[in-house]
């Protein structure tokens, strides 16, 4: 009877331990872990980029597949430390990167590895489209010490809209420039030649063009008024519309100016508002121009 308890208490404490033994491993053990998958699918959608030069930009965020936390690191080809990634992946561009196109590898790394995505994003970066080819036609006038004058708007090659600023050489205040690019000259302008530089500025920069026109003032006293320097511009810029580009009486030449010059000067005469006054349905012309319209037939009509 003695032995058989023994034998039972024995049992009992192996089986104990055995209990505390497997209750201890099963707590320690917790839940099978799941392990980490690698960066996959990863797309930007648009997968391009289109700038011009001078202009910061930025790539969406790209979807993808794969265990988080997630770091980028990118290539470009051709190399360029303007163009870098963020933590969310968005490639971003900065404005000091020069005009070309740029292929962009995309490198992810998480806990299962490192994963490159070859060509993932492109950017091409356009050459500023600042304006180009501005000219004046005609480029230059002469005229009468306290004659008033106004150049045709110039011609340009620009994609979006332009204005206009100017500096003179020797520099007058009596010299201005509108926004359509007509450079003017206030009767009071001293006499003297003047040479002026425009600039033309539009959404993508500036460009300057040294001596888009030129001013010659003559002295009341010495200068005779002519046709070649004077009178063609007066005619171009005020009566071109419809005599020389429309089908009115043509205003075009030399000869056809002087022989219509006693109509000019009764319809420039007249005033403002009234019938027949030209240029037609426009404002009077300055007294002064009308003076160097006079000035030219009392000359003598010269060339």
């Amino acid at each position: 009877m003695y032995m058989l308890n023994i034998f039972s208490t024995k049992n009992l404490i192996c089986l104990f331990a055995f209990f505390v033994i497997v209750s201890c491993s099963k707590k320690n053990s917790g839940e099978p872990e799941v392990a980490a998958s690698v960066i996959s699918n990863l797309v930007y959608s648009p997968n391009s980029l289109s700038l011009q030069s001078g202009v910061a930009g930025s790539s969406v965020k790209p979807s993808l597949s794969g265990t988080l936390p997630v770091s980028f690191s990118i290539s470009s080809s051709p190399t360029n430390s303007g163009i870098t990634i963020d933590s969310e992946g968005k490639v971003k561009v900065a404005s000091t990167v020069a005009a070309g196109t740029y292929n962009i590898s995309v490198t992810a790394t998480n806990a299962a590895g490192t994963v490159k995505f070859d060509n993932a994003y492109s950017i091409t970066v356009s050459a500023s489209a600042i304006p180009q080819n501005l000219s004046y036609s005609p480029n230059s006038i002469t005229i009468s010490q306290g004659t008033a004058v106004a150049s045709a708007a110039p011609s340009v090659t620009s994609s979006t809209s332009v204005s206009y600023s100017i500096s003179v050489s020797p520099a007058s205040p009596a010299i201005s420039i509108n926004n359509q690019g007509v450079i003017s000259a206030a009767s009071t302008l001293a006499t003297g030649i003047y040479s002026v530089t425009v600039t033309a500025t539009n959404s993508s920069g500036s460009k300057a063009f040294a001596n888009a026109y030129t001013i010659t003032v003559n002295s009341n006293s010495t200068a005779s008024v002519t046709y070649t320097n004077t009178i063609q511009a007066i005619i171009q810029n005020n009566c071109g519309t419809c005599h020389i580009n429309g089908p009115q009486v043509k205003f075009d030449s030399y000869a056809s100016t002087k022989n219509n010059i006693d109509a000019i000067l009764s319809r420039i005469k007249l005033a403002q508002g009234a019938a027949g006054m030209m240029p037609n349905g426009g404002t009077r012309l300055p007294q002064e121009t009308i003076n160097s319209v006079q000035k030219w037939k009392d000359d003598g009509l010269l060339e």
